[in-house]
Order: structure tokens, then C-alpha cells, then sequence
């Protein structure tokens, strides 16, 4: 990798050969003919992938990637800065940089060979063409779609899709409110089905109570909550 990033800087030429190599883009005359010797400083190596020459640990991951056909040549250094912007949890963002990078560990993935993934060209779209609010949805729906694939293949626990995107809004509603205790703003819910989600107080004489429970499978446990309230809010 080193060698395919490393370049010569030509100076005085007096300590490299360049006469008897081949380093004109030609195939019938790749032989320098002459040296005019117009630079006094010494020939020395320098990194292709970085305008000030240097070696980087960043530029040879990125050769690294695009060698393994997992990027492409172009810059996409502002699609991944608007990924790790976005508010979203930490380990929806380490799932999204391994599925983006071709790197999540599956079988199709170990077998495949070096062939180029569609899977970042997708997101790279959506994001181009969507809200941040949609984009955050999505990236949190892709994550608990694998946590339910893994937990059908693990642990034989099969769940249905509308279990797991419920499941997926009303937890980023609730991260997103942990992160803002102070937000009063609309749940993501209502954003994404294009409304603004409020709870409205029942009647006079009326009592209103909104409940949630959930099951811990692997503790054989589960929780639940309630709260009763009237049309003063007691």
C-alpha cells in the first residue's frame, strides 16, 4: 500500500537513476533522454494522497478502502462529516459506519470478494434527498432491523415488523428527549407521519390514563407504567 501512495520528487537527480528507468507514460519510449540539472536540492520521496506530502494515517485508510472496493475515488468527505452529525445514538453510528464501509460481520460479507456494495451509494442518496429527521429514522429502523436479525439467528426470537419500527420511534423519541430534558418539541413520530404529536386532556369528571410495558426475554422479567390524570393535569 505504502508503495502504491509513495512518489519521487525529482530534484538535482544525482541521487536516484533516472536515465536508465522507465518514467514517461509511454510503452514504445519510457527513457528519459536527457537531465537538465536546474535544482540544487536532493531528490526525495514524498506521499501522493496529501497536498503537503507528508504521510497520513487518514489518506492511507482512505487508499485502503477504495483498493478493497469499498469507497470510491471521489471526495465524499462531506457525506460522512453529515453522518457523524447526525443526533443520533453512538451505536447507531458505529452500525452505520460498519454497514457503510462493508465491514458488518455476516456471511454474505466473509464470502463476498472485493465486489462493490450498494449499500453506501443508497444511504449517500437518501441523505442527499431527504430531511435529517427522515435520515435519522431510517438509520435508527437499520439498526434495530440487524438487532432483530440477530436476535432470530442468536437467539430464536422472531418479531414482526411493525414491532420493530414502533419499538424503534418510541425509543429515539425518548433518546431525543433525554438528550434535551427541556424540549417540548414534536416526537419523531408525528414528524415523520407529517403531523405534530401532543397529549390532549380528557373531559370534565374524566379521568385519562396512558400506559407502556415492555419484556426483558433473557432476565424472564417484564415492566410496565402507568399514569392517570385528569383534565387539570392531577
Amino acid at each position: 500500500m505504502v508503495k502504491l501512495g509513495a512518489r519521487w520528487r525529482v530534484g538535482s537527480a544525482s541521487t536516484i537513476d533516472v536515465l536508465e528507468q522507465s518514467w514517461l507514460p509511454d510503452m514504445e519510449n519510457p527513457y528519459i533522454s536527457k537531465v537538465v540539472n536546474s535544482h540544487e536540492e536532493l531528490s526525495s520521496w514524498y506521499w501522493s494522497k496529501e497536498l503537503f506530502g507528508g504521510y497520513s494515517v487518514k489518506s492511507a485508510y482512505k487508499l485502503l478502502q477504495v483498493l478493497n472496493g469499498r469507497w470510491s475515488m471521489g471526495d465524499n468527505s462531506g457525506f460522512w462529516r453529515k453522518v457523524w452529525n447526525l443526533k443520533i445514538p453512538q451505536k447507531v453510528k458505529n452500525f452505520l459506519w460498519t454497514s457503510l464501509s462493508n465491514c458488518l460481520p455476516t456471511l454474505a460479507m466473509l464470502q463476498r470478494n472485493n465486489e462493490v456494495m450498494g449499500v453506501l451509494f443508497w444511504f449517500e442518496a437518501l441523505c442527499n434527498s431527504s430531511t435529517v429527521d427522515i435520515i435519522r429514522v431510517v438509520a435508527k429502523i437499520c439498526w434495530a432491523v440487524w438487532r432483530a436479525l440477530n436476535d432470530l439467528v442468536w437467539n430464536n426470537k422472531s418479531l414482526v415488523v411493525e414491532v420493530v419500527v414502533h419499538c424503534t420511534l418510541t425509543y429515539l423519541e425518548q433518546w431525543d428527549r433525554a438528550q434535551d430534558k427541556g424540549s417540548e418539541g414534536p416526537s419523531v413520530s408525528g414528524v415523520l407521519l407529517g403531523y405534530v404529536e401532543h397529549w390532549t386532556k380528557p373531559g370534565i369528571n374524566i379521568v385519562k390514563v396512558n400506559y407502556d410495558a415492555t419484556i426483558f426475554a433473557s432476565e424472564n422479567k417484564f415492566g410496565f407504567r402507568w399514569i392517570a390524570r385528569d383534565h387539570g393535569g392531577n
